[in-house]
């Protein structure tokens, strides 16, 4: 919510707070009139008499309504006057998380420096004494100097004194001083609207101090988390050191890598999902064409079960390094033989039709010396990728239990 949004919710609520208590005055006068309508003109209380204490209790209440009600106008008209001055702020006051902020500081500098432009003009006619150029701006030089002759020595001998320029001067220094502010924290609040979580860090001062950005108002949780490390707000973002930045915000800016998604199955064969896998080639995936050693129809073991048998078992030498970067590039080399491995000469993939759109996909094959366990593996997961490669660097080295 922006502060202009915030301020047209507390205009809502007191002008409802106003009607409010308009009402309850109503009522409270119309009651006490309805109260005193019953007692004759001009009735007076019948000292002695049984009813004395009973009619001037009947009286007091009467009054204390129509008192009340004097209180109840008060109130209303105190809201109503709060509610008028939100909203003449509103009509005049430019906040940075505008959506127009820019264009209205823009518009503003113009102005003023318009009218500052203007003032020099009139000083500068009038001290040459230039009659007809202050005529073509709608000034009557006589009529001017006879406003300058009744206001006195104080005014000088120009129309416009200097503290009305120096005034003038420091209102369009200091609007655009803001303006240039306005665009870092647009240009921030741009970035944290395109990060992940819609959280955006900026670090300065060699990476001791660093500012938060939230694309939206984060849960109170977080901002009192912020709060509590020494964060503090300052022009759009929360600044402080980045030593102290609380663990759910560190959450937010780093957050954990999706889950895979997981296909098995063999694009040849009757249970294909060639046409899955490339609906959802831009998310993580790992496709398993196959993976064990099975009958037809069954199925396929997970990577756990790969990374679990290329620690104990040793792969045959002519499947090492046992990947491929990237077969997205292009179509298999009809060259390199399958227990060949790629290289830069003989690659196992050349251009041509591209299997996948995407980049960073690796190929994972091959079949053990002393173990019926084939694996044809494709994967752009980072995690899955990281794991496999290290585990088939690290299988010429195992003694197979």
């Amino acid at each position: 919510m922006t502060r202009r949004e915030r301020l047209e919710r507390k205009i809502e609520r007191r002008q409802e707070w106003a009607q409010k208590a308009e009402a309850r005055s109503n009522a409270a006068s119309e009651r006490s009139h309805s109260m005193m309508s019953v007692i004759p003109m001009g009735q007076p209380i019948l000292v002695g008499h049984h009813s004395e204490q009973r009619d001037r209790n009947y009286r007091d209440r009467a009054w204390n309504l129509l008192g009340k009600s004097v209180e109840h106008q008060k109130l209303a008209e105190h809201h109503e006057a709060k509610a008028a001055g939100l909203e003449n702020q509103l009509d005049r006051s430019i906040f940075s998380d505008d959506t127009d902020a820019v264009e209205q500081l823009e518009q503003r500098i113009a102005e003023n420096e318009a009218k500052r432009d203007r003032m020099k003009q009139v000083n500068s006619l009038y001290r040459k004494n230039d009659a007809a150029g202050l005529l073509a701006i709608g000034i009557d030089i006589e009529q001017l100097r006879v406003k300058l002759a009744a206001a006195g020595a104080y005014w000088g001998s120009a129309p416009h004194l200097p503290y009305e320029l120096t005034n003038l001067g420091a209102r369009i220094r200091d609007d655009k001083k803001r303006l240039e502010q306005v665009k870092k924290q647009g240009a921030r609040k741009a970035v944290a609207d395109e990060a992940p979580n819609g959280v955006a860090i900026e670090r300065y001062t060699n990476n001791e101090y660093c500012s938060v950005t939230f694309a939206e108002k984060p849960e109170r949780e977080i901002l009192d988390a912020l709060k509590a490390a020494g964060f503090w707000w300052a022009k759009g973002s929360w600044v402080g050191k980045q030593d102290a930045l609380p663990q759910c915000v560190a959450d937010l800016l780093n957050p954990p890598d999706p889950a895979p998604i997981v296909i098995k199955g063999s694009p040849g064969g009757p249970d294909g999902k060639w046409d899955v896998v490339q609906a959802i080639q831009h998310q993580p995936f790992i496709y398993i064409h196959y993976n064990g050693s099975h009958w037809a129809g069954e199925e396929e073991d997970d990577i756990s079960v790969l990374l679990d048998v290329l620690a104990k078992y040793r792969l045959d030498d002519y499947w090492l390094p046992g990947y491929s970067v990237d077969p997205c590039y292009g179509i298999d080399n009809p060259n390199c033989k399958r227990w060949e491995p790629s290289t830069p000469d003989n690659p196992s993939f050349i251009d041509g039709p591209r299997m996948y759109e995407c980049n960073g996909v690796y190929r994972f094959s091959g079949n053990f010396a002393n173990l019926s366990h084939a694996f044809c593996i494709e994967t752009n997961h980072k995690p899955t990728i990281d794991a496999l490669v290290t585990a088939m660097q690290n299988n010429p080295n195992v003694v197979e239990a």
